[in-house]
């Protein structure tokens, strides 16, 4: 490899960074005392400029896509950029960066219910234990992935993101469901059922349903006959940004 990336100050899940990074094609190395990352992605970059960016890039990607939820927050800093030279050597890139905040992960605890646990041995509650911990995993790793894996490959993945932490009102609802058009068009309605799209939408848009807070302050339409409360149309955008966020990270969803 000629180029490393020296990395420190780790926070939240190790593994979940190590699988995280996995998918971005870079792994993670510790060696004695150092940590850093290595890719097939740095190596076909030509200066150490520009293998910082991508490594910055990552970082600050990874930082924004899981601040907010302490269960999958994940945090590090990008140091030097190391180059192994011709001769065998080894040359070092130092960059002034600017500090970020950091996160740190806070525990998850969660009731294990596997009916009486004075009926089964302490080795069989503590395989119940390891395999219910487990499934806890993957359920975060599936998160950071969506999260994470989708705003590397569309910035407007990050911009979703973004207004879903904010106060969902009409207009951001009718925002997100904007951008995820603008990206896939009439194939939106593989994600969620076209007529309740169609509600949706109808429901934001319409003074009727929202008053003042509709995106449309007229309407020469009709409103749609069992339009859907806030708390509906926040649930069913939610689903929505999930579902495309998930196929935009190549995982599977449940349309």
């Amino acid at each position: 490899m000629r180029w490393r990336v020296e990395v420190s100050d780790l926070n939240g899940d190790h593994r979940l960074l190590r699988d995280v990074l996995r998918e971005l094609s870079i792994t993670l190395l510790e060696e004695e005392d150092r940590r850093s990352l290595v890719s097939d992605e740095f190596e076909v970059l030509d200066t150490p400029g520009e293998v910082h960016e991508l490594a910055s890039r990552v970082q600050s990607i990874i930082e924004e896509a899981t601040k907010g939820d302490p269960a999958i927050q994940l945090s590090f800093k990008i140091g030097s950029v190391i180059e192994e030279t011709r001769d065998g050597g080894r040359r070092k890139h130092a960059f002034l960066t600017v500090a970020a905040g950091h996160f740190r992960m806070t525990g998850h605890v969660a009731n294990l219910e596997v009916g009486t646990l004075a009926e089964v041995s302490e080795d069989e509650r503590r395989h119940l234990e390891e395999e219910q911990r487990e499934r806890e995993y993957q359920q975060l790793r599936r998160k950071a992935l969506s999260r994470i894996v989708s705003a590397f490959r569309d910035e407007r993945a990050l911009q979703v993101q973004r207004l879903l932490q904010g106060e969902l009102t009409p207009h951001t609802m009718g925002h997100i469901a904007d951008l995820i058009q603008d990206d896939i068009g009439s194939a939106m309605r593989d994600l969620v059922p076209d007529k309740q799209l169609s509600r949706f939408y109808r429901s934001i848009n319409h003074p009727d349903v929202f008053g003042e807070q509709a995106r449309h302050i007229v309407s020469n339409v009709e409103p749609p006959p069992n339009p859907m409360s806030l708390e509906e149309a926040r649930n069913f955008v939610r689903g929505l940004a999930n579902h495309w966020m998930d196929r935009k990270a190549g995982l599977n969803y449940d349309a």
